[in-house]
């Protein structure tokens, strides 16, 4: 009943609500974290691309940038610069957005206050309601043998009925809802799925990453992190346990080489799809659903 009060999802069991929390445009805080930093006297070089760096240079196509210290605050692209792309795996993750819908829609559906939402299945899916009355929905996408990154993100056929069949399970009403917006973005995956924020003070690097997709709030405590790290500031925040001080960058665990990387996530990824699916049928008997859990169990653990 109290969740039915926020959000009206097909048979759910329960949920974790947290008000202090919020949404925001992701665009809209990075040029705002830009014209703040502008305004402190910082200038910053866009289209800028770095070719290749080491400790205390950066080199781009026209210049080579010597610092005392040097942050590689490129999550999910990590594989465009090597060594970084041995401890982030590149992931996307796809959305949509349906056509605006009428309020009679949203109230069987709940999300009257501008709730945000996820659901605890292992495919990581998400949403909210937007201001113009849309719903938009998200679930984690694929990984590209070898690492490549995405650059399309017009998302094909597959793709988007994917989504529409795992927002359809929430709200059924939505089945035949139309799809008027699809996009996504690459994000880092570490190893273990645990975060980092590593300070190799040796050679001047600060770097942190592996947020999973929890990126757009993760990497504001992250920047915090990192420099008080590199001001040497002892504190709450370099005290957390994903905190690696004076550490190398090689100490970070590293993903294994192709074909076990393309290999293991799909069979990750299978073995999630089968559980959920086996698990949202309450039909299905007990030793499916011991099955399904312990082998989608088992290959999380055997990717760690």
């Amino acid at each position: 009943e109290q969740l039915d009060a926020q959000l009206r999802v097909s048979n759910a069991y329960g949920a974790i609500y947290s008000p202090h929390t919020a949404t925001i445009h992701p665009a809209k805080l990075a040029r705002g974290l830009a014209r703040a930093v502008e305004a402190l006297g910082v200038t910053i070089y866009e289209n800028t691309p770095a070719i290749d760096w080491q400790p205390g240079e950066v080199r781009s196509p026209l210049a080579r940038i010597r610092c005392q210290w040097m942050v590689p605050a490129v999550e999910g692209y990590a594989a465009s610069l090597p060594p970084l792309g041995r401890h982030q795996l590149p992931v996307q993750s796809l959305l949509v957005a349906t056509e605006p819908l009428p309020e009679s829609t949203w109230e069987q559906i709940g999300l009257s206050q501008g709730q945000a939402f996820s659901e605890s299945s292992r495919q990581v899916t998400y949403g909210q309601r937007t201001a113009d009355n849309r719903l938009v929905f998200g679930a984690r996408g694929g990984y590209r043998f070898g690492g490549r990154l995405r650059e399309n993100f017009n998302l094909d056929q597959h793709e988007i009925e994917l989504r529409r069949y795992l927002f359809s399970e929430l709200f059924p009403q939505l089945r035949h809802a139309r799809i008027t917006h699809t996009w996504g973005g690459n994000l880092g995956m570490a190893r273990r799925f645990r975060p980092h924020m590593l300070c190799d003070r040796q050679r001047g690097i600060a770097l942190a990453g592996g947020y999973g997709g929890e990126g757009v709030g993760a990497t504001n405590l992250g920047g915090r992190t990192l420099a008080a790290l590199i001001l040497n500031q002892h504190n709450a925040l370099t005290a957390q346990p994903w905190v690696l001080d004076n550490r190398p960058l090689a100490s970070l665990a590293s993903w294994p080489p192709e074909p076990c990387r393309w290999l293991g996530y799909n069979a990750i990824i299978q073995s999630f799809v089968h559980e959920d699916r086996t698990l949202a049928n309450p039909s299905s008997a007990p030793w499916r659903r011991r099955l399904a859990s312990s082998l989608a169990d088992f290959m999380e653990g055997f990717m760690h």
